[in-house]
């Protein structure tokens, strides 16, 4: 969808024209459905973006704020989240199929049982 009233919009369009933001404040934004695939997206703020069902496979989101996101069902397949703070996202139904997840804190996000399962073999918080 991309959009939300009080979003900055010149975020938005740089997003939308670039298909990369670096240290951008989309919180809140509406993002769902959306093709951010293969997107640039460092030192973002997305807390309490809705990215359901959105498109990040191959995305890179280092440093990213996700805090309370709804990524329900969101394709997040090869995408980089190092670095990432999920606490009280939605990731029920995420598709996190090698998504690397090195130094991302997991405490309080909502997230399918097995998610917790690969903290064992990556460098996660939960």
């Amino acid at each position: 969808m991309l959009s939300r009233q009080g979003v900055d919009e010149a975020h938005l369009a740089r997003l939308k024209k670039d298909r990369k933001c670096i240290e951008c404040d989309l919180s809140g934004a509406d993002l769902s459905g959306a093709d951010l695939s293969k997107i640039n997206l460092n030192r973002v703020d997305l807390s309490g973006a809705d990215l359901s069902g959105a498109n990040l496979s191959g995305a890179l989101l280092a440093d990213v704020n996700l805090k309370g996101a709804k990524l329900r069902g969101t394709l997040l397949s090869g995408a980089y989240l190092g670095g990432v703070y999920l606490g009280g996202a939605d990731l029920t139904g995420a598709d996190l199929t090698g998504a690397g997840l090195e130094f991302s804190s997991l405490r309080g996000a909502i997230c399918p049982e097995q998610l917790g399962l690969m903290a064992v073999n990556a460098r996660i918080r939960i």
